[in-house]
């Protein structure tokens, strides 16, 4: 999402490049497991409330990393913030759609005109 601004917080810190590299790509990383983790779920028919629920909670953390990382304004806080914020609209969206095709595609071929079928 925003690896960027994750890192040069990361690095005014530590001043360690490998380490502030992997700190910084944490956030991401998780929340792109997770989302990931949510959408397997999806298709077989679970709610995966647990993995969208972890999804958000990186993207919060890289939101938060992201917005004390900014330069001061709100066009330099809209820029660092919107990525990861976009994302995590998108992969819960996706998470979402995939477990309602399956819950449709499931209804669809198991009932139809009062008769079920396989």
């Amino acid at each position: 999402m925003s690896f960027t601004a994750q890192y040069r917080m990361v690095y005014a810190t530590r001043h360690l490049t490998i380490v502030a590299a992997l700190e910084a790509a944490i956030p991401d990383a998780a929340a792109l497991v997770f989302a990931s983790l949510g959408v397997a779920l999806a298709l077989h028919g679970r709610r995966a409330i647990r993995a969208r629920t972890l999804n958000l909670a990186s993207v919060g953390t890289s939101v938060f990393m992201n917005t004390i990382a900014a330069a001061p304004g709100w066009r330099n806080l809209a820029i660092w913030a919107m990525p990861p914020i976009a994302y995590a609209l998108a992969s819960d969206t996706l998470i979402g759609v995939s477990l309602g095709l399956v819950i449709l595609m499931v209804s669809c071929f198991c009932w139809s005109d009062g008769i079920w079928w396989l």
